[in-house]
């Protein structure tokens, strides 16, 4: 399904082990729409087996209701919190990063603010980057990633009314408090990885160049 030209976040209910009744019973509760309820179970699975890999896919599920609650900067920080676990398998983190990106993107949209929607836009771009670093054959981040470039561009040229609009009606302080740090930490994270990526290519290229997504 996809809305506004982006995708929805990717659902990995399947891939609890073991003993996953938990698990289960709040995956019901979200697809009966109770989100709430289902939101509050996952945390109660996180907290009370947190080695568990139930408790991984809990907190990836965790993610998606806050994301279908509209609480797109908390969904944002909670999936780049979720990349960032040891744990995590790499399928998950790619996933992770997507959901991430698709956070900002919908908190990009509903902004008034042209330089804030700029800002965010970007660091939704770098979130379908780093899943394409982890997973080059994402179709899905890569058509989101052009989705988003498209948006830029549409962004770099000067609005008809001559003035950009510094309107955040509706948005809590709090929440500009957790928008702002996702940018900044997305920011150092892009040069990092940058860096990286210059120093890796640097030593590799004199076995020919790395395979572009």
């Amino acid at each position: 399904m996809v809305i506004t030209g982006i995708a929805l976040a990717h659902f990995l209910f399947s891939d609890a082990r073991a003993d996953y009744t938990a698990v289960k019973t709040a995956n019901r509760l979200f697809e009966a729409g109770k989100l709430a309820e289902a939101a509050e179970n996952y945390r109660n699975i996180t907290e009370t087996e947190p080695d568990s890999p139930n408790s991984l896919v809990a907190a990836f599920n965790l993610g998606n209701t806050l994301f279908h609650t509209n609480r797109y900067a908390e969904a944002a920080v909670h999936f780049r919190e979720f990349a960032a676990k040891p744990a995590v398998s790499e399928r998950f983190r790619a996933e992770a990063r997507f959901n991430a990106g698709n956070a900002l993107a919908r908190l990009a949209m509903n902004s008034d603010n042209r330089r804030q929607k700029n800002r965010l836009l970007k660091a939704a771009l770098t979130e379908y980057r780093m899943a394409l670093l982890i997973n080059p054959d994402d179709d899905e981040s890569k058509i989101n990633h052009e989705i988003i470039s498209r948006l830029l561009d549409e962004l770099s040229s000067p609005p008809f009314s001559g003035r950009s609009s510094v309107s955040n009606a509706g948005r809590s302080g709090a929440e500009n408090d957790i928008v702002s740090n996702i940018l900044e930490q997305t920011a150092m994270e892009e040069q990092s990885v940058l860096r990286n990526r210059y120093r890796s290519s640097s030593r590799t290229k004199q076995h020919g160049s790395n395979k572009d997504w």
